[in-house]
Formats: C-alpha cells, sequence, structure tokens
C-alpha cells in the first residue's frame, strides 16, 4: 500500500470519489501571456510573474498579451 493509498484508508473510510481535473478547475496554458523581452525596469508598471505567481520577477513596458487579474 503507498502512502496515497494510506490516507484514503485513515481520512477517507468510505472511499473518494475520483474526477477529471478538468471537471474541477479551469487551466490555461500561460504561452500568450510570456513577455517577449526580459529587460526588466522597476520604472515600468506592469509586474512580470513567475509561472507560479508567487514573486515578481520584475517589471515590463510590453503592452500586448497583459493578463487582467480580476
Amino acid at each position: 500500500m503507498n502512502r496515497l493509498d494510506e490516507l484514503i484508508e485513515v481520512y477517507c473510510p468510505d472511499g473518494v470519489e475520483y474526477r477529471k481535473i478538468g471537471e474541477l478547475a479551469n487551466y490555461e496554458q500561460p504561452g500568450k501571456y510570456i513577455v517577449n523581452s526580459t529587460s526588466y525596469d522597476d520604472s515600468f508598471t506592469t509586474p512580470v510573474l513567475t509561472a507560479g505567481q508567487s514573486f515578481i520577477l520584475g517589471y515590463t513596458n510590453e503592452t500586448e498579451g497583459i493578463y487582467e487579474a480580476s
């Protein structure tokens, strides 16, 4: 028995429902939001995030393909 099976046995004794990830979340390939230049400058206003959106790599002056966060 692997670790996942052990956790399911402990925390979900009646089992779990398996579903496709597409039924639970939307995923969009980030390709159209990748900036062309890595010449970041703090005087620019648009932040460039890491893929995991956990921190800002720098700021860009590019205007195409900008993802407007909600």
